[in-house]
């Protein structure tokens, strides 16, 4: 019986492309992005005159994340892009925590000429955890909660509106 309620609840939930781009976006900030505000909390050292910086860099990431993410969006589809960006950035994050690696092009590239015998060494049961946790979660949510589509035409208006937004955010 209760199990039926909880089940109606969620169903009752619709995403469309933008909030799943900004929920995702406040995922990553969120939880991803553990290296990068520790490394921050270092730098500028927690205090109540940090608490407004330290709102100010989150609003510019995630802001940051949603024009990106809507650009690819407008390209790929939303749950594929965000399916891929997930595992990836969970991927990235866990690296950055666990090593302190920072992903430059040079990193990229070093990380494609790796061949399998070295790249075993870095593949363990916390990254699968991490990655599970941080990615596979958020994705099986993602994909089964109802989707509400709308035309393509209103998905670009849509993008277009959050590109602004995030455009404007950005320069405050």
């Amino acid at each position: 019986m209760n199990r039926d309620i909880i089940k109606d609840q969620f169903t009752k939930v619709s995403l469309t492309p933008t909030r799943i781009i900004v929920l995702i976006a406040l995922w990553m900030v969120l939880i991803q992005n553990e290296a990068f505000f520790g490394t921050l909390l270092i730098d500028y050292p927690m205090g109540l005159d940090q608490v407004g910086f330290l709102i100010c860099v989150s609003i510019f990431l995630m802001a940051f994340i949603v024009l990106e993410f809507t650009l690819l969006a407008a390209v790929i589809p939303v749950r594929v892009a965000a399916s891929i960006v997930l595992v990836v950035s969970a991927s990235t994050s866990f690296f950055m925590s666990e090593y302190g690696t920072i992903f430059n092009r040079v990193m990229i590239r070093n990380l494609m000429e790796t061949n399998i015998s070295e790249a075993q060494g870095l593949i363990g049961w916390s990254l699968v955890q991490w990655i599970l946790l941080t990615a596979v979660l958020p994705i099986l949510a993602m994909w089964n909660i109802p989707w509400r589509a709308s035309s393509y035409g209103k998905s670009l208006k849509t993008y277009g509106l959050t590109l602004v937004a995030s455009l404007l955010i950005m320069s405050c």
